[in-house]
């Protein structure tokens, strides 16, 4: 059964604060801490950046600063192999984008039923 893990990646812009939000979900083979999955993700893709050409090139490409925008806009079809190997089994970007979409935790979803 594979564990569900959701890891949000967030850009900050000096006095514009929060600008970028990124939410990707991390199936592993077990259950695993957030720092875990994080480090699994990133193992797996320092791995393909390595042994192919296209991770390579992505990185290049990244200016050697290569981020999860990056890799959302390449996409992840060549990671597999790199992702299962450190005990992923998929990952799949819920949400990528600006901060206009951002909701109070706290806000009252309920309107006046007028009981």
């Amino acid at each position: 059964m594979p564990y569900s893990k959701e890891l949000v990646f967030v850009r900050t812009e000096g006095m514009r604060g929060l600008t970028t939000l990124a939410v990707v979900q991390v199936e592993c083979v077990r259950d695993l801490p957030t720092s875990d999955a994080l480090s699994a993700l990133e193992d797996s893709i320092t791995e393909w950046v390595k042994a192919t050409q296209e991770g390579h090139s992505l990185w290049l490409a990244s200016c050697q600063d290569l981020n999860i925008g990056d890799l959302a806009s390449h996409g992840t079809d060549g990671l597999g192999p790199y992702l299962r190997k450190n005990g992923i089994l998929d990952i799949a970007f819920l949400y990528l984008g600006g901060m206009d979409v951002v909701i109070p935790f706290d806000r009252v979803l309920s309107r006046d039923p007028g009981c």
